[in-house]
């Protein structure tokens, strides 16, 4: 069985020179990638770690205006609304 020239053997070292340079580029491109997307999930862990801080303030806010609602409501609901009306009723 013959084998090809010297020629031949050139183009497939030069094909495979050139495929490993793909494969280096292709690398590279891959691990830049990997590295913004860490960084993209690192501002979205930041992010909501904000969001869920300022959600927690404020349902807070919301049940203490809740609960001064509350206390206004009973407030009025009762008869003598200060220590003069009790003592006026008394006597």
């Amino acid at each position: 069985m013959a084998t090809k020239g010297g020629n031949g053997n050139e183009r497939r070292n030069t094909l495979r020179a050139e495929l490993d340079s793909l494969r280096d580029k292709q690398a590279g491109n891959k691990s830049s990638r990997g590295k913004v997307l860490d960084q993209i999930k690192a501002y979205q862990e930041n992010i909501q770690k904000k969001v869920s801080w300022l959600l927690f303030f404020l349902e807070m806010a919301i049940k203490a205006v809740l609960q001064i609602k509350d206390l206004q409501a009973a407030k009025a609901k009762i008869p003598y609304k200060t220590v003069a009306e009790v003592d006026a009723r008394i006597a």
